[in-house]
């Protein structure tokens, strides 16, 4: 009798969540302007996976990820961390970071969003 397969065939890579939501952040605020989050993902596959890229569209995030091109065995969990700086920017943001992998979906798009309010000048 055939096994039936527990996990898709090829490298699979799986997030906990796809958007994080910042709310409302204030300009300038964080550490040095610039707030960050966490994408959490698990390599759900068979084979190992492994993050060739991961590019931010416009805007001032930078996606980091000090996992590129290192391989990631099955049911292995790793980190992608993205960074917003909120210096001169005010108002509403939605961004996209493209993470491009050997996975049987290689690409997969994450989203950041929320609302940089205006820094209070104290008089």
């Amino acid at each position: 009798m055939a096994e039936t397969p527990t996990q898709q065939q090829g490298a699979v890579i799986t997030f906990k969540e796809t958007t994080y939501d910042f709310g409302e952040i204030i300009e300038g605020g964080g550490e040095n302007g610039i707030y960050s989050c966490d994408f959490e993902f698990e390599n759900t596959g068979t084979e190992d996976l492994i993050i060739y890229a991961a590019k931010s569209s416009g805007g001032g995030q930078v996606a980091k990820c000090k996992i590129l091109g290192i391989s990631i065995p099955p049911k292995e969990k790793g980190v992608i961390t993205v960074i917003y700086s909120t210096r001169g920017k005010v108002g509403r943001f939605n961004k996209s970071i493209t993470v491009i992998t050997n996975a049987t979906q290689n690409t997969v798009i994450l989203y950041i969003k929320g609302e940089v309010i205006p820094k209070e000048e104290n008089n």
